[in-house]
Formats: structure tokens, sequence, C-alpha cells
């Protein structure tokens, strides 16, 4: 059996000086100060932002990260792939098996937050054992315990990861500040930052003067956030158009009133259960139903993905179709790599109408900020959308549409909140 990694007390080391982390659901980034100017590290290729996957591959003894990870699984090499891992905080989800070994998620979040302070080192020059760390307005909606839980794991990971000093901060907080270092005057901001897990929005007041502050709770009038973001519209779409492909839906012909299960689908339609499908109950799981449907063929490609361990390949279609599909009218999800000239295709018509839901949840979090600070859309001087799922046609149209009067501001869609971070850590450790 191979070992995950050559030790794991190499990878948790004590390091000084400080930085920002926004680990994302999708991507992440880190920043430092570089000559009084927070700045973001380069950490893939030129590259400041890094996809939140770790793949451990069978052969070797440490696990890769970021596009390296997505690469190396797209070429068919066997192993463990992980996205989405911000998402089991605060779940009931503890831990996965990985070569063999249970793998604890704290654990595992801690190996890529790792490998995030160590490229940032050795790009910096220093060590680095302070940070801020960002956190969304809510991991958990509605459980205010598995909430504070979610952060109490976070922090576990962080201080795995070799950091002494962990404070956290509001991403769309964050947001903000790297907004607010931009202005020569003061402003009323509603910040929206909607990434890949969460949708959180922060009304606040910001200005040069008020910038230099640390505290800024007299300036922030309200917050809100809703546990909907990027990979829910994944979800949604790979519900919707490809999994009754692979038998979704489909009737159950010994309880004709009943369809198949529904469990095994929503899984594989989620970045961060795809994993379970691997383990031996549920691939049995899957092959029972096989007794259940007319059309045999849907539940043998099910079976076919789980043994190849080619689910997150079906994701990574879904999620691309996703992404062109705020360009273009029409996308095709190509799974040739399931059933020769398997093609999907989905117009933008369509997934406008799968993800009204899950649009109306969050347009739906943003009005409760306003109505918190008891401000109406007409007295916000500027929005400021930052966010991967900011750039989704329909979300942002829907999220602009009632503030005519206001400025609206795009923020660098992956670096906003981590400048904003790295700005925060300055005021709460620089000297």
């Amino acid at each position: 059996m191979p070992r995950l990694y050559p030790s794991w007390h190499s990878f948790f080391m004590n390091t000084t000086n400080f930085c920002g982390i926004d680990f994302g659901t999708s991507n992440s980034t880190i920043g430092v100060f570089n000559d009084s100017t927070p700045t973001l590290i380069a950490l893939e290729d030129g590259k400041l932002d890094m996809p939140s996957t770790i793949f451990f591959d069978e052969h070797e003894p440490a696990p890769l990260f970021g596009r390296e990870a997505i690469e190396h699984y797209v070429d068919g090499n066997h192993g463990r792939f992980m996205r989405s891992m911000k998402s089991v905080l605060g779940s009931s989800l503890m831990s996965t098996n990985v070569g063999g070994n249970s793998l604890k998620f704290e654990r595992m979040i801690a190996v890529y937050i790792k490998a995030l302070r160590e490229r940032a080192e050795q790009q910096y020059g220093g060590s680095l054992s302070k940070v801020v760390m960002g956190r969304p307005v809510r991991f958990v909606d509605d459980n205010d315990s598995k909430d504070a839980q979610a952060q109490v794991s976070l922090e576990k990971a962080a201080k795995l990861a070799g950091f002494k000093e962990v404070e956290f901060q509001y991403e769309p907080i964050a947001a903000a500040l790297a907004y607010e270092s931009t202005l020569d005057s003061e402003e009323l901001a509603l910040i929206i930052d909607i990434g890949g897990g969460t949708s959180d929005f922060t009304l606040i007041r910001l200005s040069p003067e008020l910038g230099k502050k640390v505290d800024r709770s007299a300036d922030i009038l309200a917050t809100s956030g809703v546990h909907v973001g990027g990979t829910d519209l994944d979800k949604q779409l790979s519900l919707t158009r490809v999994m009754p492909h692979f038998g979704y839906k489909a009737i159950n012909i010994r309880k004709p009133t009943m369809e198949l299960p529904y469990p095994p689908f929503f899984n594989f339609a989620s970045w961060h259960l795809i994993n379970t499908l691997y383990e031996k109950a549920s691939i049995l799981e899957i092959k029972s139903m096989r007794l259940d449907v007319e059309d045999k063929h849907l539940i043998d490609r099910f079976i076919k993905v789980v043994e190849r361990r080619e689910a997150h390949l079906v994701a990574l279609e879904v999620e691309a179709a996703k992404v062109g599909l705020s360009d273009a009218e029409q996308a095709v999800m190509n799974l040739g790599f399931v059933d020769p000239d398997f093609l999907v295709s989905v117009d933008k018509a369509d997934f406008n109408d799968t993800i009204m839901a899950n649009v109306d949840e969050v347009v739906k979090a943003m009005n409760d900020c306003l109505n918190k600070a008891g401000i109406s859309a007409a007295q916000v001087g500027s929005v400021f959308l930052t966010g991967g799922t900011t750039a989704v046609e329909l979300m942002r149209s829907r999220l602009v549409a009632d503030f005519a009067g206001a400025k609206i501001v795009d923020g660098d869609k992956f670096g906003s909140v981590g400048l904003g971070l790295t700005l925060h850590a300055q005021k709460v450790f620089g000297s």
C-alpha cells in the first residue's frame, strides 16, 4: 500500500510573519505585503489563483494541487481526487478514504493550506506564521452551532498547516477593504461576493479615512449570506440535463409508482460528495438498481463511471458548460469517455430555468441585507461584485436590476477577497 506522504511531520512546521488566505470552494489565493503593498502570490504558472483541488496519486508519496491535480486526474491516473473541500466544513462528513487509509477532512484541508503557505514562502522569501483566513457570512444556513464548528475546523486546519496565529474576516468585508483602497471619497457600498459555495453580502460605508481603522464594525450596516454558490448551479445543471442519462428519475419497474432512489444521483451531481460513490457499498447499491430499471444501459453507464472513477470528469464537463453559457447561447458536454458520441447539449434559456430557484435564494439573501440595514436600493452609491459566480449572466442581471442609480463595479473575481484579507492582516499583525 503506497504511503500518502514521506512523513506527516514534514508537512507541519513553525514559521513567522503574516499573510491573508482566501480558501475558496473552487479557487484559493494567498497574499503578502511586498514593499508596503498587498500582493497576491503567483501560485501556478504565473496565475494568482489556484483551484482548491488535491489529487492523491496511488503511486506517488505526495499529493498534487490545483490545475496540476486536475490535469493528472483528467489524464487517467489512478488515485483520489478532491474538490470543494470547503463545502464539508460544518457538515456531518468527517473523513474520506485515501490510499486505503482514513483521512480526516481537517487534515486534508491543512495539507492544501500548507501548499499555499509553502508556495508563498518560496516566492516571498520569508516564513509565514500569522494568517487572516476568509470565511463566508454563513458556512451553514440556519444552524449557528454547525456554523461555529465550521470556523473551528478551519482554524484547526490552518494551525496544522503551520500557522501559529489565526484570525478570521468575513469574505465580503475583505472584498470591501480591497475596493476601499481604490476610493478617494466616501461611498455607501453593497459588496456582493458569490463564489463556488456561498453568496455573501455586506452593506458598508467606505472611504480613505475610514480605511485607516482596524475595527470597522461601526461602518458595517448589515451582512447576510446563504449557502448557495457556483457548485449549486453545477448540481442543478447536472441533475436536470445529465443525470437522466444515467438513470435519474427512471421508473422502478418493480414498484411502478416510484422512481429509482435519488441519493446516488445527488452525490454524483455534488462536487464534495462524488468520492462517496467510489466506496464499495455505494457501488453495490448502484449495481442493484440495474434490476429495477427497464433501460439497463442507463445504469450500466453509471456503473462504468464509478468503477473507472470518472465521475469527476462528468462534473468537469458540467462546470465547463456552465462557464461557457456566460458568453454563449448553447454549450455541449462531451461525455464520449463514457460512451462513444455521448454528447449532451444545453441552451441558455434551459440553463436559466434550471438555476432560477438558486438565483432567487441569492437575491433574497441580498434583499435581507438591505432590509436589516433599513436601506433602499436607491440609497446605495455603489455595488461591488466579486466571486466567479457573478459571471453567470442571469445571476448578475438579477442582482443589479434594482440599482439603476448606483455605480456598478466589477472587482477581480478571484483576487479581491485575497487582497482584502491581506490588507486586514497588515492591520491586525503589522507593526
